[in-house]
């Protein structure tokens, strides 16, 4: 267990230390979207990680790794709020918001299930898909059932996504 443990460790480590500028600065344009894109992504994944983990034991739920859930937490929220309002970023927001609407039974509260309920509402009708509402149609059931563990939310295999384009190389 302690070779998963520090595997795990190390890849939290790897996601959390992406350089998300210099890979925006490597694209061709809108920087500040891909920059807002890559934080935005690596937030979700690390929150992803950690609580995935936590959930299988592979990590302890210590105090130093829920603080940072829950700042992590915090800061998806505030760049989702940002992603959310602008369509072209709005696209990439599906599965980070649904990080966060499992993140919030344990910070965040109310305020983040309002924010991820409207939100992915928003998202649905924007890119005129099921799977926001498949989401929130889970993420609703888990916010009510009295459970906490990540695999209590997703007790079978979903898929969240939402198509946006066939190439978004040049977004803008």
């Amino acid at each position: 267990m302690a070779d998963l443990t520090s595997e795990a460790c190390e890849i939290i480590n790897r996601v959390q230390t992406f350089a998300v500028l210099e890979w925006a600065d490597s694209k061709a344009s809108a920087k500040d979207d891909w920059a807002l894109l890559g934080h935005l992504h690596q937030a979700a994944v690390a929150l992803y990680c950690i609580s995935s983990l936590q959930a299988l034991s592979v990590l302890s739920s210590s105090l130093s790794l829920n603080l940072q859930r829950r700042m992590l937490a915090e800061y998806l929220q505030t760049l989702l709020e940002r992603a959310v309002a602008v369509p072209k970023t709005k696209l990439f927001a599906l599965w980070p918001l649904v990080v966060l609407g499992f993140e919030a039974l344990h910070h965040g509260g109310l305020a983040t299930r309002d924010f991820v309920r409207a939100s992915l509402g928003d998202v649905g009708y924007y890119v005129g898909s099921y799977a926001p509402s498949a989401a929130l149609c889970v993420l609703e059931r888990f916010w009510i059932s009295g459970e906490a563990t990540w695999d209590s939310c997703f007790d079978q295999p979903y898929l969240f996504v939402a198509q946006t384009a066939v190439d978004v190389s040049g977004i803008s």
